[in-house]
């Protein structure tokens, strides 16, 4: 294993995956090894919509998806500590477990850093636990971080933000990170949605249409989360943390309505 000279670490942008990231930079920092970030966008479910022109362009949210990610993750690479850190940004598509692993062989990486939890659990209930299908088949050596839970982790970052609120006035590159972080998050969020619906497509026949209207319910609150972002964004510096604090709560809303019904549907 010795020496390590290159490092990978996927990250879904969720704060579990932020406290392996940080473990990440400081092995690679202590070992001068390269740390390869690594962002895996699912891929979009195509459902029929019967035999008119959807005016959905799959390939090209796909490619704002990317261009989102690759955003995010050069704003985490510059804000680690370390200015000698060698990083580098993967942005890729397809199933996260398979890619992670593809991408270590590849790069030949001498250590895998990944987190045991992800932002829901809705990538659980759909596709299993990433972090253990790379501990089975990663050819090298994977080391995994157990995160906080979802409602800490939450909790932790409204009160950093909140007291960070107190210490400085917010400037407007503050407000330009934070907008596309958030952008890049619900865009996330788009996709799960979309997943979760093809999944109720496959339900019974006596629950499809419930499930069919839980999914809408999780969309207009999606598009209402997405209109106070665009509100947000399009306010002024001095008075743009008024829109933020309801922003924030229309996203804690969206998150606890996601987590309910994904636990609705592992139940039926």
């Amino acid at each position: 294993m010795l020496p390590i000279k290159k490092i990978l670490c996927p990250t879904d942008f969720s704060e579990p995956s932020y406290e392996a990231i940080k473990i990440a930079g400081e092995l690679a920092f202590h070992f001068g090894a390269e740390l390869c970030l690594l962002h895996v966008v699912p891929p979009v479910p195509v459902i029929p919509m019967g035999d008119g022109p959807s005016a959905f362009d799959v390939s090209l949210y796909e490619q704002e998806l990317e261009t989102a990610s690759k955003r995010t993750l050069a704003e985490i690479i510059n804000h680690l500590e370390w200015d000698e850190l060698r990083g580098r940004l993967i942005v890729l598509r397809g199933n996260a477990a398979d890619e992670i692993i593809r991408t270590a062989h590849e790069e030949n990486v001498d250590l895998i850093v990944i987190s045991t939890q992800g932002r829901t659990g809705l990538d659980r209930l759909l596709f299993g636990s990433v972090a253990e299908k790379v501990v089975r088949f990663a050819k090298c050596p994977v080391l995994t971080v157990t995160g906080k839970s979802l409602e800490e982790a939450e909790q932790e970052t409204l009160r950093e933000k909140r007291e960070e609120d107190e210490r400085q006035e917010e400037t407007p590159e503050k407000k330009n990170t934070y907008v596309n972080r958030m952008e890049a998050e619900l865009k996330e969020w788009g996709v799960q949605l979309d997943v979760l619906k093809a999944k109720v497509e496959k339900s019974k026949a006596e629950v499809k249409t419930k499930y069919l209207e839980q999914v809408q319910e999780l969309r207009n609150k999606h598009e209402m989360t997405r209109q106070k972002l665009n509100k947000l964004k399009e306010s002024g510096d001095e008075a743009w943390g008024d829109f933020k604090k309801g922003f924030e709560e229309a996203m804690k809303d969206m998150k606890e309505a996601l987590k309910q019904a994904v636990s609705r549907f592992k139940k039926s």
